[in-house]
């Protein structure tokens, strides 16, 4: 996957009072904003259709918000030039309720504001990826400079915190440069509700990243700087955590890949650090902590340590990848038990096993119980038949059931006999099945 950057460029200009150079409308903040109405999806889900056809007056736009303590919620602000501006900027004000003695406010920073920019999609990863222009990162809030008939989406987020209940109203002052400037304020009205949002959402998910996971989405940049490295993922397990998605491999250092036959397992960061060869690994307790105090901070219900891959193969390196594995489980296991972290920690198994590999991955599970007996397994199927639970059953203290492609009508009465103490479900979102996504957005 390729990727250019396109840019908003900031020019300095002078301010003051003029007719309006654009027209504003309000969106949710799921919804997809592209740079011209030319570009916008052929669709009538998400109102697109509008944009094109008026672009609300400014005078008439007006942001709604309604949350709980405890929660954030957003919206877009879509602004669609009519002339060139060389200097636009949007900016949040106080939100308070002003009947209310003394005067109640929302924190300074509860209010955030970032233009959302767009990466260039050159080639599809997976059949069905749009390609193109497509909205993605958040943007320093910043001075724009704007052509004629250029559109932008401005993400406007507020957070509660531990805020006192009620209606909190304020304002987005938009303002603007070039031949006649000006300022004008978008209302911003805010309700807050009298119940906190609890940490931990009512459904336990887990979200698989990996550190590799930020090479793949910005290949173009150098990663080899740990700190960076760090920061990048973070970011985005930020906004999955927020958004109750919890990025539960993140603690993990296992590394380990099978293709076509061949396949390795081997310890490395940010659990360990070793030589380049993969030899001399140190277990980093800091490093380590830091990442499963983060997971405790934001709530994650479970920890994924790591992924087995398959150590039965091929015999020529079953030996070595079951050592790197007793290695990894020596370090890792007897720390989380220090921590207490013991009881929601898992090891994931051979991925998605079909034939011979249904019993490798049994004798791996074997493999890690006779190492660590506390520590729980995870295996995943995608098998799309009931019998495969029947075989699996037993030897696993939890089963990862693929449900996109599985029609596995026995789980239950499995799960229900004890002979799967837990029950996992997973869903793979790939980009082709775009309805699917949205509806999962949707119920989210």
């Amino acid at each position: 996957m390729h990727y250019s950057a396109l840019l908003l460029l900031a020019l300095p200009a002078a301010l003051a009072a003029a007719p309006l150079p654009f027209g504003v409308q309000v969106l949710t903040s799921l919804e997809k904003v592209y740079p011209k109405a030319g570009d916008d999806e052929p669709t009538g889900e998400s109102g697109w259709r509008r944009i094109r056809a008026q672009g609300a007056p400014a005078a008439t736009a007006r942001i709604s918000l309604s949350l709980a303590r405890g929660e954030y919620e957003a919206a877009q602000l879509v602004v669609t030039a009519a002339a060139d501006i060389p200097r636009f900027t949007a900016r949040p004000g106080r939100l308070c309720i002003s009947t209310s003695s003394p005067t109640r406010c929302l924190a300074a920073d509860a209010v955030e504001i970032h233009p959302i920019g767009w990466v260039n999609l050159l080639a599809a990863r997976v059949d069905g990826d749009r390609l193109g222009w497509i909205p993605d990162p958040l943007l320093q809030n910043g001075p724009l400079a704007l052509a004629r008939g250029q559109r932008v989406a401005f993400l406007v987020r507020v957070r509660s915190d531990q805020a006192h209940p009620g209606g909190y109203t304020g304002a987005v002052t938009l303002s603007w440069g070039g031949a006649a400037p000006g300022t004008m304020e978008v209302p911003l009205a805010v309700t807050v509700w009298d119940f906190e949002l609890p940490q931990q959402g009512h459904l336990s998910t887990c979200l698989m990243m990996t550190w590799s996971d930020p090479k793949n989405m910005w290949p173009e940049k150098p990663w080899d700087d740990h700190e960076r490295l760090m920061e990048s993922l973070l970011s985005v397990a930020e906004v999955a955590a927020a958004n109750r998605m919890y990025p539960c491999t993140i603690a993990s250092g296992l590394l380990s890949w099978d293709w076509h036959g061949q396949g390795a397992t081997h310890l490395g960061w940010p659990t360990h650090d070793c030589n380049s060869d993969n030899t001399g690994c140190v277990f980093n307790t800091t490093r380590t902590g830091f990442l499963l105090d983060w997971l405790v901070d934001h709530g994650t219900p479970a920890v994924l340590i790591g992924l087995t891959g398959n150590m039965f193969l091929t015999n020529r390196t079953t030996t070595e990848r079951k050592s790197a594995l007793a290695e990894y489980l020596r370090d890792y296991v007897p720390f989380l038990a220090k921590r207490g972290q013991l009881p929601d920690a898992y090891l994931y198994g051979v991925d998605e096993p079909w034939g011979a590999a249904v019993e490798q991955a049994k004798q791996t599970a074997e493999f890690v119980k006779a190492q660590q007996p506390e520590l729980k397994f995870l295996q995943n199927t995608n098998q799309n038949n009931s019998a495969i639970i029947g075989e699996l059953a037993g030897h696993f203290d939890a089963l990862d059931i693929n449900l996109q492609w599985f029609d596995a009508t026995n789980a239950s009465g499995y799960a229900a006999a004890g002979a799967i103490p837990e029950l996992w479900w997973n869903l793979n979102i790939w980009s082709a099945r775009k309805n699917q996504i949205r509806r999962l957005l949707h119920i989210l």
